[in-house]
């Protein structure tokens, strides 16, 4: 899913900015519209980041009005397709809503609000996720400064500035107030910087664009296996290395282990998430352990009270069984 946002992001763009010539064949509002549809049931929420496209689309193109109805009745039909499918499968309307606010309230998505210092997270959001969007910008925005310098330069293309912003800001201000725990949950927006990254080189003269390719990647790399300090650092190889790693480590523990009998799996602080587990263990009862409560994700009802010894919890210091590194919380 992490993978999808980029593409999502990157064809939406793709299919929206043919789309809006003026001599574009309706076809490509037709397929920008599907497209968009269908994102819905991947991750709804790319749906609403990047359908401002299809309107600015609509705007610069003007297209006959049969054009657009035909579009918005392509583009309903995936919406209905997915919509009937996670109705049915999270048990109704109702079980759908209680689903995604659970995933909100879990997530933290647009928590400020209610916390008690809201300008502090916003500020760290913001320091967060600008820190994501740099590692993309700083491998390329050197060429900027090249181009210049250059005389035989392309003219912009008209309209750019507008479309990066209808593609980019709606993402970029979910992911400042709503959610972007991961660098990965960016994707769909850090993809826009890079394709900017490609006009940039493109437009330097002759094989220097080669050129700047190849250093583009190369500063690339040594980012990523050199990070930057701070919010940065979440972008890196080493990060990676160690989340693959605990998650490697944790699966092993409990595939071993349940040749012995079921296994309670409890996460305290921990890198390994319970969605790694419900992945791979569907059926495994999993507690959340933080400030001081616990939650079941698995929809458990009642901690194991008896043999403690069957309880692998999962923290900062790897993997144990038992209850002994962390005091008992409140239910």
């Amino acid at each position: 899913s992490r993978g999808y946002s980029a593409v999502a992001g990157a064809g939406t763009a793709w299919l929206c900015w043919r789309a809006a010539q003026r001599d574009a064949y309706p076809g490509w509002l037709v397929a920008a519209a599907i497209f968009v549809g269908t994102l819905a049931g991947f991750r709804p929420v790319e749906t609403l980041m990047l359908s401002p496209l299809l309107l600015w689309a609509v705007w610069m193109g003007r297209p006959h009005p049969r054009t657009i109805a035909i579009a918005a009745v392509a583009g309903s039909l995936p919406v209905l397709a997915w919509a009937w499918a996670l109705l049915a499968a999270s048990g109704g309307f109702q079980a759908y809503v209680q689903l995604m606010q659970g995933y909100s309230t879990a997530e933290g998505v647009f928590a400020a609000g209610t916390a008690i210092n809201p300008w502090r997270i916003l500020f760290k959001s913001v320091e967060y996720v600008g820190a994501m969007h740099l590692m993309a910008l700083m491998p390329w925005v050197w060429a900027l400064v090249w181009r210049k310098q250059s005389s035989s330069l392309h003219s912009p293309i008209p309209g750019q500035g507008i479309f990066m912003l209808v593609w980019l800001m709606p993402g970029i201000l979910f992911q400042i107030v709503g959610h972007a725990a991961d660098p990965c949950h960016s994707l769909a927006t850090i993809v826009g910087v890079c394709w900017l990254g490609g006009i940039a080189l493109h437009r330097l003269p002759g094989r220097a664009a080669w050129a700047g390719l190849l250093l583009a990647c190369l500063i690339g790399a040594e980012l990523f296996f050199s990070p930057l300090r701070g919010a940065a650092r979440a972008t890196s190889y080493h990060v990676i290395a160690r989340v693959n790693k605990d998650v490697n480590l944790a699966l092993d523990t409990i595939r071993d282990e349940q040749r012995n009998g079921p296994v309670t799996v409890m996460i305290h602080d921990s890198l390994v998430t319970w969605r790694h587990i419900r992945y791979y263990f569907p059926t495994a009862i999993i507690w959340m352990e933080a400030k001081g409560k616990r939650w079941s994700p698995s929809g458990a009802t009642e901690f194991p009270a008896g043999d403690a010894s069957r309880v692998a919890v999962f923290d900062r210091t790897g993997v144990h069984f038992g209850l002994k590194a962390s005091s008992p919380p409140r239910q």
